[in-house]
């Protein structure tokens, strides 16, 4: 037996690359192009009015409505939920993320942070949504966060911020994590088509941003800080080209993050929430090489390489047969099953012959009396 083989294969893991194909080229755009050419506020908006669009079109083709069964699971509680979990992510996003100074921002390290996601994901669905994980689960996520820190050490990330916040941040992973497995909540516990769920993610997201755009540009104006929002907005409209204009912001940014939004959802209904840590480290892991200026980058090749084959692991994608680290994965609880059921269907069958063949005999024998009777008188 090979040390090391294939494990559960799905055609929809495509999807993962899709994703990621999606995401390189909003990466190569913003790297690339001219930031005049488009305004990160604008971005923001923009982002949520292409989940919205094609969350109505993917829902007027949804014709099925949830039985009654399903509906009673229904609640407008669940998307109060979500948006105060949203609500949690977007404020930090837009006055933390937004105003502070790089120092006290922990994208340097999001090879780190990416591991530490890991286990709170893993952590989060075992408790909300009752996924069981293994010796095998274990150990490729200690190996995939080791691997992130190496990354990060090997790049010098941890000299260059500052920790006053670092609490700010922990909340901010925790709640991050914690969206997407409610968001998987949502539809495999309560029923929520993922169609319904991309849709309620647009509208909310507009909402929230919204009042926190809307907030944080009244304090600007009211105290006149320099480089404001509204001061970005202003610069951009002055100075565009109105096909540019017409190009990014009404067109690319609305489709672009519409359809991603739309897929990572879908990718969340079809695998678990988990899977979208492989998306967000081949995103980071390509801007650090392709765009980033850090010392000895091409030195993480080799940890990069092992923790690609460490989610591999983790993902059940390739098994590893030794110390029967395999006996867990998906794919062999599925075979013992199987074996299982068709073992119990075999002792069904060979009961009811048994029950068949008594019958009989026990039929026959009354017969045989009964004609001996009959003979006899």
């Amino acid at each position: 037996m090979a040390i090391i083989s294939m494990g559960r294969i799905d055609k929809k893991l495509f999807l993962v690359i899709i994703v990621e194909i999606i995401n390189l080229i909003n990466l190569i755009i913003l790297q690339e192009v001219d930031e005049k050419n488009y305004n990160d506020t604008l971005i923001t908006f923009e982002e949520e009015l292409g989940t919205i669009i094609i969350g109505l079109l993917m829902l007027y083709k949804l014709k099925k409505s949830p039985s009654i069964k399903y509906k009673n699971k229904r609640s407008f509680k669940y998307i109060i939920y979500l948006f105060i979990l949203r609500l949690i992510k977007s404020s930090y996003e837009t006055f933390y993320n937004g105003t502070m100074s790089n120092d006290y921002k922990f994208k340097k390290i999001l090879n780190t942070v990416n591991g530490i996601e890991l286990i709170l994901m893993s952590i989060g669905t075992y408790i909300l949504l009752k996924y069981k994980y293994y010796i095998h689960h274990m150990i490729s996520m200690f190996i995939y966060f080791s691997l992130g820190v190496t990354i990060d050490l090997i790049i010098r990330s941890f000299t260059e911020i500052h920790y006053n916040y670092v609490y700010i941040y922990i909340i901010y992973m925790l709640n991050d994590v914690t969206v997407f497995c409610y968001l998987k909540y949502m539809m495999d516990k309560l029923y929520y088509n993922y169609k319904e769920v991309v849709l309620y993610w647009g509208l909310i997201g507009l909402i929230i941003n919204l009042i926190t755009k809307g907030s944080l540009s009244i304090y600007q104006y009211k105290k006149e800080i320099k480089d404001s929002i509204l001061d970005g907005l202003k610069d951009y409209f002055d100075n565009i080209n109105i096909s540019t204009f017409i190009f990014f912001q009404l067109f690319y940014f609305i489709i672009n993050r519409g359809i991603y939004n739309y897929l990572v959802i879908l990718m969340i209904d079809y695998f678990k929430p988990n899977f979208i840590i492989i998306t967000d480290e081949l995103y980071v892991y390509i801007r650090l090489i392709a765009y980033q200026n850090r010392p000895n980058k091409y030195y993480t090749f080799i940890p990069f390489l092992f923790q690609i084959l460490a989610l591999l692991f983790y993902f059940e994608i390739l098994e590893f047969n030794c110390f029967k680290w395999n006996k867990n994965t998906i794919k062999n609880i599925q075979k013992r099953e199987a074996k299982l059921d068709n073992e119990s269907r075999s002792e069904s069958r060979n009961e009811s012959i048994v029950e068949l063949n008594d019958t009989y005999l026990i039929e026959e024998r009354e017969t045989i009396l009964n004609e001996e009777s009959i003979s006899y008188k």
